[in-house]
């Protein structure tokens, strides 16, 4: 902070001033000294971020913790049953325990859980928790578990980092991850930060995978007396860097006996050339193991997996059926190919149905991966499209007609996927049918719109629940009919309202009179359907009945008559 007109400076014994500046000074002394001062500033030196704190921010860029911690908000909580068969595996056990097993590669195909097992990993082992509950709760995070027994670690997701626009991590960027959780554990080894000069970007120094790369040698060399494991994530997944990545751990791993590392990812020509292959001689010498994730190794995991799903809150209809349970345990057991990623599709599937219609429903699902993802996205789109209505009736006042076309927008997108499978995936085209047909319906309520373009919006949706309900028939869908049938009783309720207020705006006359006798007769049709699909759907949930309830007294009011009677 440079000197302003004043300036006042106290050394020695005594009450001591200096007033340099043209400005006004006065001071009072009695039991203690006081002073006003006109332009008054106090000299102090600079308050600049250090070096070293710098340098950790460039590290923090990428967090480890962030991309874990939204891991498991995407996938759901990780389910210690699903993992803890790894703790009592051999390899795992010798690549934790024994000082010359130092790298362990767990590989596996798309869906066979490595990135929630690694989680599991990174849980037990890294952070001490244990059945999802953290040990010791006043302790930082990562020092819980680690360092808490004597040794240390550090972990990367590399398909869960988003610092550049949600593109796949160059190699710094692991490195970054694992230097900055090593460092936020020992203050001494920030030291180490001032060995080099860390790139911000990899794009400014083609040196950066070697300087990072160096630091971190050097942090782990400066931690021989502690075992240190560090943990990587679908390392495949590194878009630039990989074969500078993968030479430069093996040759951490040779310098730094202390070091264990865990690296998971597809099976692929280019890692076999730096991990080598199952049971070569070279491996054996060079301390690495292998585990694959084969059908039979994940199977019992999966199926404690599906249990521990069915007997969640997300199926309300089986909590106290446990024949049905049982059922849909041993079917989902029987058609699942041995896929985390699959089981997971599948029983997402299931949460849209009820007990009556669950067991036909899995029958009818596709039993390859590549098909069951397609209608992953499907379904991804058509939730996503519902968050928009949703947002809307969440906010009816200010009427944001806006969110109603995103959602139409996205609902089509969602009929272009859906009409992709082979086989075609119905229920996905009838769920977007019904959601466009909601669409419109609620936009014949907008004041903007004339009474003719509202009731032209009241025809588009009848239209969409037409095809949403001819295909239910097609496939012999029961309830999705009736769903669409009580869809349609109410659609043509709002029809008539529209017509009436259209007929009531008109001048008085014969015309306008026996066009208010042919609505009256067109009114009470109207409430004799939507109180028949009402007594139907109320007995699937109340909400039905409320809904038709609401309708049911705009029609009674238009009649003349009480209630919805």
């Amino acid at each position: 902070m440079g000197e302003l007109p004043m300036k006042f400076v106290c050394s020695g014994g005594g009450d001591q001033f200096n007033n340099s500046s043209n400005g006004i000074l006065n001071v009072s002394t009695g039991s203690g000294t006081t002073f006003n001062a006109r332009h008054m500033s106090f000299v102090s030196s600079s308050s600049s971020i250090s070096t070293i704190d710098r340098k950790l921010s460039l590290l923090r860029h990428t967090n480890p913790k962030a991309d874990k911690a939204a891991i498991e908000h995407e996938n759901g909580p990780h389910l210690p049953i699903c993992s803890n068969w790894i703790f009592s595996h051999p390899r795992f056990v010798a690549w934790r325990d024994e000082p010359n097993s130092q790298l362990l590669w767990i590989k596996g195909g798309s869906g066979t859980g490595k990135t929630m097992l690694l989680v599991g990993v990174v849980n037990k082992l890294l952070l001490g928790v244990a059945n999802g509950q953290k040990k010791h709760g006043d302790k930082k995070e990562i020092e819980e578990g680690a360092e808490g027994r004597g040794y240390i670690g550090a972990y990367f997701f590399c398909q869960r980092n988003d610092t550049n626009d949600s593109k796949l991590p160059h190699a710094t960027t692991v490195l970054k991850g694992l230097i900055y959780l090593l460092v936020l554990q020992k203050d001494f080894l920030k030291d180490h930060l001032d060995s080099f000069s860390i790139p911000e970007s990899s794009d400014q120094d083609p040196n950066s995978v070697f300087i990072l790369s160096e630091i971190l040698k050097n942090i782990l060399l400066d931690l021989e007396k502690s075992r240190v494991y560090l943990i990587v994530d679908a390392i495949n997944a590194v878009e630039e860097g990989l074969e500078q990545l993968l030479a430069h751990i093996k040759y951490i791993f040779e310098t730094c006996s202390n070091v264990h590392w865990l690296v998971s990812s597809y099976d692929s020509s280019l890692l076999r050339k730096y991990l080598g292959s199952e049971g070569s001689i070279s491996n054996a010498e060079q301390n690495i193991q292998h585990l694959e994730l084969t059908p039979e190794t994940i199977s019992p995991a999966i199926d404690s997996y599906i249990t521990s799903k069915l007997t969640s809150s997300l199926y309300p209809w089986l909590e106290h059926n446990s024949p049905l349970q049982a059922q849909l345990q041993l079917k989902i057991s029987e058609i699942t190919p041995r896929n985390f990623l699959y089981t997971s599709l599948l029983l997402s599937e299931l949460t849209l149905e009820n007990a009556t219609t669950a067991l036909s429903t899995i029958i009818t699902i596709p039993s390859n991966l590549s098909t069951m993802s397609l209608r992953a996205q499907t379904c991804k789109l058509l939730d996503h499209a519902y968050s928009h209505v949703e947002s809307f009736k969440n906010n009816l006042r200010r009427q944001d007609y806006n969110l109603l076309h995103a959602a139409l927008f996205v609902y089509k997108s969602a009929i272009s996927v859906a009409k992709r499978h082979i086989p075609r995936y119905d229920r996905g085209l009838i769920r977007a049918y019904s959601g466009i047909a909601e669409c419109f319906r609620e936009m014949s309520h907008a004041r903007k719109y004339k009474a003719d373009e509202k009731i032209a919006y009241v025809n588009e949706a009848e239209s969409y629940i037409g095809k949403a309900l001819r295909m239910a028939k097609q496939i012999g869908d029961e309830r999705r009919a009736r769903r669409a049938m009580f869809d349609r009783a109410v659609v043509r309720a709002r029809r008539v309202l529209v017509e009436v207020k259209i007929v009531n705006e008109k001048e008085k006359g014969k015309e306008r009179l026996r066009e208010r006798v042919e609505l009256a007769a067109k009114l009470r049709k109207a409430k004799r359907k939507l109180r028949r699909y009402r007594e139907v759907m109320v007995r699937e949930s109340q909400k039905y009945g409320d809904w038709a309830d609401t309708w049911l007294e705009q029609l009674s009011k238009e009649l003349g008559e009480s209630g919805n009677e």
